[in-house]
């Protein structure tokens, strides 16, 4: 039997971390049949490695979070990050300034349409944010305001209204999701007998034996005609 090595912080609970790979880290049962599937360092029933909070089947991409499988819905239900300009969860780069967090595409000055990068200073005020540069441009007319920006002006609320003054932007980047892998299935001890087909006759083999009755037939037909003549 096969054993691994999992993670362990002291050398006297090295010995103790063996564990059989023949065993599913969820159901504690054999690994012997079926297909194996791996995540989180482990191996698993393919329909055991299921979500931890909404218990669907994982296949394919999933999240961790404290050593815990989840689905990306739940995951970013949870967790996730969402863009104070579009609402949308972020994946990958968060760009951050003054407490609002936004998909690096999203955050525009709105005076001069381009976006901010990593360090650069931003200015917010009331429902906008601009660039120093951009102090005393106006606002930008071809840049539709959001949804959330008209709603926000109608209730007369600043958009960025905890905010105010001048703020330093920096991107992060948020934990990507994972992928699971299919081992091939562990062999049982005692492999099982290979089963006995019948292995029909090919089609020359068929039409030779075919040829070979007409000729039979031939041949005794001759023979009764040529026994049957009178000379």
């Amino acid at each position: 039997m096969v054993k691994v090595k999992r993670w362990s912080r002291t050398d006297s609970t090295e010995q103790e971390a063996y564990c059989s790979e023949a065993d599913c880290a969820a159901c504690n049962q054999p690994l012997h049949s079926g297909q194996v599937l791996l995540a989180l360092g482990l191996s698993w029933h393919v329909y055991c490695f299921k979500c931890s909070e909404c218990g669907a089947v994982l296949h394919g991409e999933y999240m961790s979070h404290d050593g815990k499988p989840l689905c990306l819905r739940d995951y970013n239900e949870k967790h996730g990050v969402k863009c104070y300009e579009c609402h949308k969860f972020i994946a990958g780069k968060v760009l951050q300034a003054g407490g609002y967090k936004f998909h690096p595409t999203c955050a525009r000055c709105s005076r001069c349409g381009l976006h901010f990068g990593d360090g650069e200073e931003m200015y917010m005020q009331g429902d906008e944010i601009w660039h120093p540069s951009c102090e005393h441009s106006r606002t930008t007319e071809n840049i539709a305001p959001s949804a959330k920006s008209a709603t926000l002006s109608s209730r007369n609320e600043p958009k960025y209204q905890s905010a105010f003054g001048q703020h330093l932007t920096y991107m992060y980047l948020l934990p990507e999701a994972e992928q699971t892998y299919l081992r091939h299935p562990i062999t049982n001890p005692k492999e099982p007998n290979a089963p006995q087909f019948h292995v029909p006759q090919g089609p020359i083999k068929i039409r030779k034996s075919r040829l070979s009755m007409l000729k039979t037939g031939m041949q005794r037909l001759s023979t009764f005609f040529f026994d049957s003549v009178v000379f």
